[in-house]
């Protein structure tokens, strides 16, 4: 007998029984090879409705909240942008030291953190961005 773990590319046998004939082996891998396509295939179309109910329940949680995250989104951009003029114009003035560089890269922390938090708000996860 053999035994095949099954992944995403391929099939590796694990065991072989000597004792066995070549007819079974082949035999053996031809359910190997239907069941592997069958559960890839299951897998896809699951995968393809799970999309669809995250995209759907998103544009409900959107539609529910669109006031809230539409502020915050631009609360970010206006963030983005103020501190994309700040830095700029330290710049131009050869007075950005460590201090200001220490600042501008806590201001860019804040964006991403503050980009992921709107993402969690969008995606439904309300507690995740809370924490």
């Amino acid at each position: 007998m053999v035994a095949y773990i099954l992944t995403s590319k391929s099939k590796y046998k694990i065991a072989n029984n000597k004792s066995n004939s070549s007819k079974d082996t082949k035999d053996l891998d031809k359910l190997a090879d239907s069941l592997f396509i069958s559960v890839l295939n299951d897998l896809e179309k699951q995968r393809k409705a799970r999309r669809k109910r995250r995209k759907m329940f998103e544009e409900k949680v959107y539609q529910k909240w669109k006031k809230p995250v539409d502020l915050l989104e631009r609360l970010i951009d206006i963030c983005l942008y103020s501190g994309g003029k700040k830095k700029n114009g330290l710049k131009r003035k050869a007075a950005f030291n460590n201090k200001h560089a220490a600042l501008v890269k806590l201001h860019a922390r804040s964006l991403l953190i503050s980009n992921e938090i709107a993402t969690l708000v969008r995606g439904g996860y309300a507690d995740g961005a809370h924490a």
